[in-house]
């Protein structure tokens, strides 16, 4: 590696909720570019105050340099964040404790990112704030970062179906939210959760919902009444007026609208009789106003 050549800082913070312990171990690289461990680490008790913790994170990034190392016969029985928690194995070490890396997202290192990986999955936590931010809000950050990933953990935990959906619906954070909807591979508890939505807190749920791969046309025409389809369909113009207009509960009748429209939804597990097509006199209006509408939209999907 080039001497005095720029690099990307980076340390990780070890939190485990068993132990009530923070390790934060400071971080070296070597010629060849490869990061290695500091051998002293530091360790604090979890409850540690947002603004110390920050301290610690930027003290632990600023200790970063380029140090050269033979990391050929490197174990990780050697890894210094493992050898300070004192467990008696490495297992238990990734069992208990959530790593978090902390770097900088280029050689400048004006701005960090912070990661944390969700259990048995691809998925990152993931959060970016100026290096020069304050020291409360960096140990804040990561610590939520470290909180918002225990919470998608709990989503992959055995639970009943009803539980699981009543801890989406009383979900705050829309990254869990989105996260939790993706775990849902049954078409019955993903229109149970439809059903339920809150449309006060907007379309962008909705919207997530039509592209999980279980939303089925009963789930569909669900979303598609409960968001104002219906109404829009009988004001004057119909369909072709929605078309026209912009605004993201327009954009959202419009895009379950055509699906449905298409058949691009699975059917057979859940049916769906559209309340506002239930009488005759509702139905003769909407025919009225959009003369071509598809005949789903008002005889819904019932099971055999």
């Amino acid at each position: 590696m080039e001497k005095n050549k720029k690099i990307a800082k980076m340390m990780y913070a070890y939190i485990s909720e068993k132990y009530n312990q923070i390790i934060i171990a400071p971080y070296y690289i070597n010629s060849d570019g490869i990061y290695y461990g500091q051998e002293e680490c530091f360790c604090f008790d979890k409850g540690i105050e947002n603004e110390e913790f920050g301290k610690e994170i930027i003290k632990a990034l600023n200790n970063f340099e380029c140090k050269d190392k033979n990391l050929v016969n490197a174990t990780l029985a050697g890894w210094p964040a493992f050898k300070y928690s004192k467990l008696k194995t490495e297992k238990l070490f990734k069992e208990d404790y959530k790593q978090i890396s902390i770097s900088s997202v280029n050689e400048y290192n004006l701005v960090l990112r912070i990661e944390c990986p969700i259990n048995k999955s691809d998925f990152n936590v993931s959060s970016v704030i100026s290096f020069q931010a304050k020291k409360y809000e960096i140990g804040k950050t990561v610590k939520d970062i470290y909180e918002m990933s225990l919470k998608i953990n709990n989503f992959d935990k055995p639970i009943d179906g009803k539980q699981f959906i009543e801890a989406l619906l009383y979900e705050e954070d829309i990254s869990i939210l989105v996260f939790g909807l993706k775990k849902i591979k049954d078409p019955k508890m993903l229109f149970m959760f439809a059903s339920e939505y809150n449309w006060d807190d907007g379309f962008s749920i909705p919207f997530e919902i039509l592209k999980n791969s279980c939303c089925d046309m009963s789930t569909a025409l669900l979303l598609f009444e409960l968001g104002g389809g219906y109404e829009y369909l009988c004001i004057d113009g119909g369909i072709g007026e929605i078309s026209n207009s912009s605004n993201e509960q327009a954009n959202f009748i419009m895009e379950a609208y055509n699906r449905i429209a298409k058949n691009d939804f699975t059917t057979g597990q859940t049916e769906y009789k559209p309340e506002a097509a239930k009488s005759k006199v509702q139905v003769y209006k909407l025919k009225k106003v959009n003369p071509k509408i598809p005949e789903i939209f008002i005889g819904g999907i019932k099971l055999l």
